[in-house]
C-alpha cells in the first residue's frame, strides 16, 4: 500500500466524484493511476508481448469514461436484477 500527497483542491474534487459515484476516493484514485499507467505502457512499449491489444485499450478507455460520466450500477443493482431474473425462471 503507498500513501500519497495531493492537494487540498484535488482531494476535494475528487471526494465529490466519489460521493456522485457513490464509490471511494481510493477507487477513484486506482483506477486514474491505473488508466495512466496503461497509456504510458502503451506509448513506450509499441507491439510488445505484454502490451494490451488496441481492442482490450479501447474496452477500458470505455469502461473507464463510464465511469467517469457517472454510468455505473452497483453490485445490489445487479444482484436485485439477477434476484428478479432467478425468480421469473422459476415461476415458468
Amino acid at each position: 500500500m503507498a500513501n500519497l500527497q495531493i492537494s487540498d483542491e484535488l482531494d476535494a474534487e475528487l471526494a465529490l466524484a466519489a460521493e456522485r459515484l457513490g464509490r471511494t476516493k481510493d477507487d477513484l484514485a486506482q483506477e486514474a493511476i491505473s488508466a495512466r499507467l496503461l497509456d504510458e505502457l502503451s506509448a513506450e512499449h509499441p507491439g510488445s508481448d505484454t502490451d494490451f491489444t488496441e481492442e482490450e485499450i479501447a474496452k477500458l478507455r470505455r469502461g473507464l469514461d463510464q465511469l467517469n460520466r457517472g454510468e455505473v450500477v452497483s453490485g445490489e443493482e445487479i444482484e436485485a436484477k439477477f434476484t428478479a431474473w432467478r425468480q421469473r425462471r422459476a415461476a415458468r
